[in-house]
């Protein structure tokens, strides 16, 4: 059985957050990745401890989301402050649905910024 794509994944993951009204769809991703737009300290963190970086999504916050065939724009709260966020779907190494369990993981090709 193939993998769903990474959008296809999300939109399932969000779907379900939708009805559930008790989870999120979590987005593991490669900061570092080319065309990833996170805050300055978000990316300096994911360096330093050379780790991915999750990110949480919800139809039931209150921002703006926008999810494209390039990948999901959106802002998010950090630390209270919301932020203009984007991921690229290349970007992404998992998706998960958090109602569901359904955890689907990518292959992710490096590619840094240089950031």
């Amino acid at each position: 059985m193939p993998l769903p794509t990474r959008m296809s994944a999300f939109l399932a993951a969000l779907e379900q957050d939708h009805r559930s009204r008790t989870a999120s769809a979590l987005i593991i991703l490669v900061a570092t990745y080319r065309d990833v737009r996170l805050p300055d300290f978000v990316v300096d963190s994911a360096k330093d401890n050379k780790v991915v970086v999750n990110l949480r999504y919800s139809y039931r916050f209150r921002n703006k989301m926008h999810i494209n065939d390039d990948g999901v724009q959106a802002d998010l709260s950090f630390g209270g402050v919301w932020l203009d966020t984007f991921v690229p779907w290349d970007a992404v190494c998992a998706i998960l649905d958090e109602s569901s369990g359904v955890y689907v993981t990518y292959p992710v090709q490096t590619q840094e910024t240089g950031k």
